[in-house]
C-alpha cells in the first residue's frame, strides 16, 4: 500500500519482481477537505496512474468513521461508479468494512446517527457482493468482523469470489485468541481463500520495538501454540492487555496464507511474480 507519489521508486527498485502495488487513497492531500478522498475525478486519475505501474488492486476504506468523514457510503451511486471503474480496469476490489466490535459497543453506539450500526453496514456489503459476484473482492482484516466467524463463513460460502486477509496484528491476536479453537477450525476450513497480511502502517515515531512486536505476534499466533501475554499494548483488551493463544496452523496452511493464495488471487488479474 504505497502512495502513488512514492510507488515509482518501488516498482523500479531491487525487489520489483516480488512486489505488487495496492491502490490507496491520497490520504495526505485531503486533510483539510476529507470529502475529496473519493472525488471521482481524483479517483480516476489515480486509478490510471496506479494501473500504468502494474497495480491491479484498489482499496476502498469504508469503516464507519471513514464513511462519516469522506461521505462515501456503501452502495451509494458514487460508490458504485467507482466500483464500476475498478472492475473496468481489471483490478481486484479491496475493502475495509467494519471495525473492532468494542468500537461498535462503545464510541459508535454513542453516536449511531453518525456511525450507523454493524448489521446495516454488512447488509449493504452483502448486496454489493451479490451485484459484483463475478469479480474478485478482497475483504481486509478478516472482512472487518473477526469476532463473528459464523457471519464470515456465511459470506464465504455464498460468494466464491470473496477472499479475506489476516492483517491488523493487534485486532487479530485479541479476537482470534479469544476463540482459539473456533478460529483455528475456521482458518483451516477456508485455507484456500485467506491471505496473510501485516497492516504495519509506517510513521516516523514508530521504532524497532513497535514493528518487531507486531511481527513477533503474527508468527506466534499463526505458527505456534504459545500461550502468554501479547507484547502489544491494546486499549481494547482487559486493562490494556491481551492473552495470546497460538493457533499452531499446519505448515501446508501457512504456505497457502503466506504465498500460494495471494499469488493465485493476483494471478487472476494478470499479476505474476518471480523468485
Amino acid at each position: 500500500m504505497t502512495p502513488l507519489e512514492e510507488a515509482l521508486r518501488v516498482v523500479r527498485g531491487p525487489f520489483a519482481h516480488r512486489v505488487a502495488l495496492i491502490n490507496v487513497p491520497s490520504w495526505g492531500d485531503v486533510v483539510d477537505d476529507p470529502v475529496r478522498l473519493y472525488d471521482e475525478d481524483l479517483f480516476l486519475r489515480r486509478l490510471d496512474g496506479y494501473h500504468n505501474l502494474g497495480c491491479r488492486v484498489v482499496k476502498f476504506h469504508q469503516a464507519p468513521g471513514s464513511m462519516s468523514r469522506h461521505g462515501l457510503t456503501l452502495g451509494s451511486d458514487r460508490h458504485r461508479r467507482l466500483l464500476d471503474a475498478t472492475v473496468a480496469s481489471g483490478s481486484i476490489i479491496m475493502s475495509h468494512i467494519g471495525d473492532p466490535q468494542t468500537w461498535y459497543d462503545g464510541k459508535y453506539a454513542e453516536d449511531p446517527a453518525t456511525f450507523g450500526d454493524r448489521d446495516t453496514h454488512y447488509d449493504a456489503w452483502e448486496r454489493l457482493l451479490d451485484d459484483y459476484r463475478d469479480h474478485p473482492w478482497w475483504g481486509a482484516h478478516l472482512g472487518g468482523w473477526p469476532e463473528n466467524l459464523d457471519r464470515l463463513q456465511y459470506l464465504l460460502d455464498r460468494f466464491p469470489n470473496l477472499w479475506l486477509d489476516l492483517s491488523a496484528a493487534k485486532w487479530m491476536v485479541r479476537t482470534l485468541s479469544a476463540q482459539r479453537d473456533a478460529a483455528r477450525e475456521f482458518l483451516i476450513r477456508n485455507q484456500d481463500r485467506i491471505i496473510w497480511g501485516s497492516d504495519q502502517v509506517s510513521h516516523a515515531d514508530r521504532g524497532f520495538d513497535f514493528y518487531a512486536s507486531r511481527w513477533w505476534v503474527h508468527r506466534k499466533l499463526f505458527e505456534t501454540a504459545q500461550v502468554g501475554e501479547s507484547p502489544i499494548e491494546d486499549p481494547d483488551g482487559i486493562d490494556g492487555g491481551v492473552e495470546l493463544r497460538g493457533l499452531a496452523l499446519p505448515t501446508e496452511v501457512l504456505i497457502k496464507f503466506y504465498r500460494t493464495n495471494v499469488v493465485r488471487l493476483l494471478g487472476s488479474v494478470g499479476v505474476s511474480f518471480t523468485n
